[in-house]
């Protein structure tokens, strides 16, 4: 071990770790600590008396804070995608009413229209989510050297990237089954509305 004196670091202010021998409270540590501290140095003040659990426990706050907050913005993310996504399906299938009630006037099934409608759905978001998840791969790979302590897992971002999609078909569908309540007479007026 190497020991550096105090004065030429600079330091005013420092950590000491110090083992007690069982059976002493934090109390009594905290008085011999600081009556020590200023018969060493007086006028010295030990500000923070802790016990070893309570500073690894506290060590560890600001990893769970960040892990929490990378959590709740993941999952504002998600909420976004969901609202984008229903806009999205809802503009699509607004903008193709008339469409809709040409389609089903002829005798069309709402199966074959709604293949229709949320294939285009599909082939949009499938090249958009792709690329999302392969970013945030990368991000993800990259930040890894930056945040120590934390493990990759290549299955997190195909779960992502196939819960998005559910999430962006089932925004579509719900989107698209409400304009299916409606009458074909209802959807071709429209037009002239």
């Amino acid at each position: 071990a190497v020991y550096y004196p105090l004065r030429d670091w600079g330091e005013s202010d420092v950590d000491l770790v110090i083992r007690t021998s069982g059976g002493i409270t934090l109390a009594e540590a905290s008085g011999r600590i600081r009556s020590a501290a200023d018969a060493v140095v007086p006028g010295a003040t030990v500000t923070r008396v802790r016990s070893l659990a309570a500073m690894v426990a506290s060590a560890g706050a600001l990893m769970r804070f960040c892990e929490r907050l990378l959590l709740l913005l993941a999952g504002l993310g998600i909420c976004m995608v969901g609202a984008c996504a229903w806009a999205g399906a809802a503009g699509e299938v607004r903008r193709r009413e008339y469409e809709i009630g040409v389609r089903l006037a002829l005798g069309a099934q709402l199966r074959q229209i709604a293949a229709l409608i949320l294939g285009g759905e599909l082939w949009l978001s499938l090249p958009a989510a792709g690329l999302g998840a392969l970013a945030a791969w990368w991000l993800s790979r990259a930040a890894l050297h930056f945040i120590p302590g934390v493990r990759w897992a290549a299955d997190n971002f195909v779960l992502a990237f196939v819960a998005i999609e559910f999430l962006l078909l089932a925004v579509a569908s719900v989107a698209f089954t409400r304009a299916m309540r409606q009458s074909p007479r209802d959807l071709l007026s429209r037009l002239w509305d």
